[in-house]
């Protein structure tokens, strides 16, 4: 079952979010396959609805050593490392964003 087990203020504040920013945790059974149909619903309801890396024309996958797909941008490059002011994919922060 998916259940969501934490909602709360976010606690380190970055330059994008704002105070009301809040954070949501979900548990769910990696081996139920309803759990996993869920989650990607819910995945695909936020990509749908917002603008994020994964469906700007600039996003790609760039396979890795053990099949690994790391997630890239034509113009900013490597965008997985934690550092990056695009790590979180929101797209809606990034001046080169246009819907795929």
């Amino acid at each position: 079952m998916v259940r969501i087990i934490e909602d709360r203020p976010r606690e380190h504040i970055t330059r994008w979010d704002t105070e009301y920013t809040r954070e949501c945790i979900f548990s769910y059974n990696f081996n139920n396959q309803n759990d996993l149909r869920i989650m990607s619903l819910i995945e695909q309801l936020i990509s749908d609805n917002q603008p994020t890396c994964k469906n700007c024309i600039n996003h790609y996958f760039e396979p890795c050593i053990g099949g690994y797909n790391a997630i890239q941008c034509k113009i900013h490059g490597n965008i997985e490392y934690i550092k990056h002011p695009h790590y979180d994919m929101d797209g809606s922060k990034c001046d080169d964003y246009k819907r795929e």
